[in-house]
């Protein structure tokens, strides 16, 4: 937009244009126009933005007195920053309508008169349908349903659907004690029918009256979860809605504060009693090796005697062989590190020649590591004048060190599932062909233990989803159940998802929950 001078105002096509005149008058030029005013006729003027609806759009204009006029596409209207149309004073919005799947429906309300208001379920019909209110209509919303995956303002009565429900205060009196469960229900809308059976209820959140169904169940059940769900179904089809599944997703056990007080003391009893069970093994163990190493130390001991022994016979055959007299002499020595050294030596005189000699060594070795050693050498040798000759040695050399220390235990390689994700198999085993609604609509698909087969272990059950073709996406475990062994597969019958071909899950050591 263009201003050659103060008093002419230039418009552009596609744009508009307010001029505020001195006399508090007010002109909007729209579309490619160019107007002159006088000396000071302009007081100040102001750009304006077009709003306009499209097929999914309609306009709100809201008068000065409160009343509303709904304008469905085309339509458009001029306004300024804040949204009001300065020709008449209207408040503009343009606001989306209803997009209504052919499976969706929505409750509209339409003012009667005199406090009447009309109820009506509006479909989306074969092949859906746009809904425009009326001035005099509104869209009942039913915030607590996420249904149609996140649109708060519709019912789907055909796609099955999921729903996480929370129940405390669950007593299983045959272990006196309190639980809280977490269910996984997957359920759908009885039609049109349990839409308007719904309202006749009042068209309120059923998930308290649900969870209070749940809790009589599981009480029943004492807490398997393993069905029947007699009066959750009950319930469920009072409130319009038609259950498909329940699965047990956790249970967490309720403790009072007091009641976590004492187990944490008898947890911190028990602690110590282990510790000090510990510290008694450790100290028999040292006693055990240590006793070990004094008999060894014994008898080596022993052995270095009876060497010496026969050292001290074989030189005294010596002696008596050459009859002469003796002339001998000996020596010993030692040293402070637990070692000792002995040697002996001998030489005989007499009408003859005769020699003879032996040594011998002891050494014991320890350090503070606890590893004990001995080693002993011996050796002799006698000769007479006529001949005789007597020759002997002996080496003993032994060294103890402590045993090596035990190999950590391999880790389990059964026990229950992880609570998390499987690997999806690669293709092509992922493409199992599902056909059923649920999968093909991107919705979690539960898998009951009795439709899971495996070598070992029992109990689990899945959750799995789907792309359009009905390939696998994602493996969920919900119930880790028993039993399972790494390296075994788990095979899902194609009947859980009204598939092709049944799915071969390969267990890992990651899915072992040790």
């Amino acid at each position: 937009m263009a201003t050659p001078s103060s008093r002419t105002v230039e418009v552009n096509v596609n744009e508009a244009v307010c001029v505020y005149k001195a006399d508090s008058q007010i002109e909007v030029i729209v579309g490619y126009e160019s107007r002159t005013f006088g000396d000071g006729e302009i007081r100040r003027r102001e750009s304006l933005t077009r709003l306009k609806t499209t097929a999914y759009t309609y306009l709100l204009r809201t008068k000065p007195s409160g009343e509303r006029v709904v304008l469905p596409d085309p339509a458009s209207a001029w306004v300024l920053s804040n949204g009001v149309d300065p020709s008449n004073g209207d408040t503009v919005e343009v606001k989306p309508a209803y997009v209504l799947a052919g499976s969706e429906l929505l409750v509209r309300y339409t003012d009667a008169g005199e406090g009447k208001l009309e109820r009506e379920i509006v479909t989306g019909g074969e092949g859906g349908r746009i809904v425009c209110p009326k001035a005099n209509q509104s869209i009942r919303k039913f915030d607590w349903d996420p249904a149609s995956f996140g649109t708060f303002w519709s019912f789907n009565y055909v796609r099955v659907q999921t729903l996480e429900l929370i129940v405390p205060d669950v007593f299983l009196l045959d272990e006196g004690i309190k639980c809280t469960y977490r269910l996984g229900l997957s359920y759908k809308w009885n039609g049109v029918h349990g839409i308007k059976q719904l309202l006749s209820q009042g068209g309120n959140d059923p998930t308290p009256l649900l969870v209070a169904a749940a809790r009589i169940d599981l009480t029943a059940q004492k807490g398997d979860g393993t069905g029947p769900w007699k009066e959750l179904s009950r319930v469920a089809g009072w409130s319009g809605m038609e259950l498909e599944s329940c699965l047990v997703l956790a249970c967490d056990e309720d403790v009072t504060p007091e009641e976590q007080i004492g187990r944490d003391y008898v947890k911190a009893i028990l602690e110590q009693k282990a510790a000090v069970q510990k510290r008694l093994f450790e100290a028999e163990v040292d006693i055990t090796i240590l006793s070990k190493r004094s008999e060894q130390w014994a008898a080596n001991y022993e052995r270095v005697a009876k060497v010496k022994t026969d050292y001290m016979m074989a030189m005294n055959v010596v002696a008596k062989g050459a009859g002469g007299r003796d002339r001998a002499s000996s020596r010993v020595a030692a040293c402070c590190c637990c070692s000792v050294a002995s040697k002996v030596s001998a030489s005989i005189w007499g009408s003859g020649e005769g020699s003879g000699g032996g040594e011998g060594s002891i050494g014991i070795d320890t350090d503070f590591s606890g590893k004990l050693g001995l080693s002993q050498q011996a050796s002799g040798e006698g000769k007479t004048e006529v001949g005789n000759k007597i020759k002997w040695s002996s080496d003993i050399e032994t060294e103890n060190f402590d045993p090596p220390a035990p190999a950590p235990p391999p880790p389990p390689t059964s026990g229950p599932l992880k609570t998390a994700t499987l690997t999806v198999p690669p293709a092509p085993g992922n493409a199992v062909g599902a056909k059923l609604k649920t999968a093909l609509a991107g919705t979690l698909v539960p898998v009951l233990p009795a439709a899971i087969t495996s070598a070992a272990g029992e109990g689990a059950a899945l959750a799995l989803t789907f792309d359009t073709s009905g390939t696998v996406t994602a493996i969920f475990v919900t119930v880790p159940g028993t039993g399972y062994v790494a390296g075994n597969t788990l095979t899902v019958n194609k009947a859980s998802y009204d598939g092709t071909h049944d799915l071969t899950i390969t267990i890992s050591q990651d899915n072992i929950d040790a």
